[in-house]
């Protein structure tokens, strides 16, 4: 059965907006949006899909509504991006961002934090973590006092205290009896806005953290580097570097942009921003080891 098409300019429309929509789809199922913007946008993508596809649906109800002048050039708005997106395309490279560590993540972990949305739990669990914290943050002591001729200091609180802490988080990789924590790579923006928005709680862990190696002469000492991620907050066009400053005597002989897994003891430390003298994770490290490039962004929210 033939279709008599007397609209032209209905047929472009219909090839451009269920073009662009079925494109939308498959990178929504496919998870390939991500490459573009942040996972909080898929509901406006979502959203998009539907106004094209409605759009799809007006123009194939016009096909036999003939139109003696017809326009294509409104078409372009929506073939253009579509053929972005369907060009071969990489993993933005660090290399070359130009950005400065002040301009990192410490505003957004504090944004978080003030609108009581932290990655570590809700407001009771701030304040379960509060009571704890001492006694979470002390494990040297204890190891210290099991070590020490006098019998009176017992580490039974500070256990206690710490599987509190160990329930007060469902992160993954914390081990607050032992005073680890492991980021996995997909954890990583996970972590690092708990870290930023409550440093003095894992204050003495052990961290184990992979990302490339950053370096910035304008912002950091020469002993001082990042293994850092890119950090999408909202697109592509916003990407930076992100992650823990690490202290490291030998951090002249990393190559700028390699990847290393790099295992530090945290302390709370503090820098200057333009806000002001803000309370940042630090590390201590201990060992620097290669590691294979990982794949992918990584989101605050």
């Amino acid at each position: 059965m033939s279709v008599n098409v007397k609209n032209r300019q209905a047929v472009w429309e219909l090839i451009c907006s269920g073009g662009f929509a079925i494109l939308l789809l498959y990178l929504l199922a496919s998870g390939a949006y991500l490459s573009y913007v942040a996972p909080r946008m898929k509901p406006y993508l979502y959203f998009m899909a539907a106004v094209l596809l409605l759009w799809s649906g007006r123009s194939l109800l016009q096909l036999k509504h003939p139109r003696h002048r017809s326009r294509s050039a409104h078409g372009l708005v929506l073939l253009l991006p579509a053929l972005l997106f369907l060009l071969p395309h990489s993993q933005v490279s660090p290399t070359g961002l130009g950005v400065s560590y002040n301009n990192l993540i410490f505003g957004n972990a504090q944004a978080v934090s003030d609108s009581g949305a932290e990655s570590v739990g809700s407001t009771a669990t701030g304040e379960a973590l509060a009571e704890t914290s001492e006694a979470a943050s002390g494990l040297d002591t204890i190891a210290e006092a099991q070590i020490s001729p006098t019998p009176e200091v017992s580490p039974t609180p500070a256990k206690t205290a710490a599987t509190d802490l160990q329930t007060l988080t469902d992160l993954a990789g914390l081990d607050a009896t032992a005073g680890t924590i492991t980021v996995a790579n997909e954890d990583f923006g996970s972590w690092m806005m708990a870290l930023f928005a409550n440093p003095d709680k894992y204050a003495g862990f052990t961290v184990t953290v992979t990302g490339y190696v950053f370096k910035d002469s304008t912002a950091l000492d020469v002993d001082q580097f990042v293994p850092a991620r890119l950090m999408m907050y909202c697109c592509v066009a916003d990407l930076s570097p992100a992650g823990l400053i690490c202290h490291y005597d030998d951090a002249a002989e990393l190559e700028a942009d390699s990847w290393v897994t790099v295992t530090g003891r945290l302390y709370v430390g503090t820098r200057d921003y333009d806000s002001g003298q803000k309370v940042v994770p630090m590390l201590e490290v201990s060992s620097v080891q290669a590691a294979d490039k990982v794949e992918g962004y990584v989101y605050p929210y």
